[in-house]
């Protein structure tokens, strides 16, 4: 229960802060930024997919979340030294991993 609470608290000043902020990120961000939120959408998916499957736990939910992020960045900034546009590759690959694992969840919540 203090876990939920710590999570709905978390989102409810994630969403606060996006509104408020008014700002705007520089043009070098931007394919990062795509990055970093598919990574956080699969980090979601792929806990909710745990949940389901009844085999979650915190650590590899939070070590998956980091080592995805890293990765993915470091990709893409390596695409961006290179002048290749990598990080397209990394979203692309987020995204298949995130329909991949939203379709165990649906095949997991309605196989009875």
């Amino acid at each position: 229960m203090k876990m939920l609470i710590i999570t709905v608290c978390a989102a409810c000043a994630g969403i606060l802060t996006g509104i408020l902020y008014h700002g705007e990120m520089p043009d070098v961000f931007g394919p990062f930024a795509a990055v970093w939120l598919l990574t956080i959408l699969l980090t979601i998916i792929g806990g909710v997919k745990a949940f389901v499957e009844r085999v979650f736990c915190e650590k590899m939910f939070f070590y998956g979340f980091l080592t995805n992020l890293i990765l993915g960045t470091i990709i893409a900034f390596l695409g961006l030294q290179l002048s290749v546009d990598l990080y397209i590759v990394v979203s692309i690959v987020l995204t298949l991993r995130i329909f991949r694992d939203a379709s165990d969840i649906r095949k997991q919540l309605f196989s009875n």
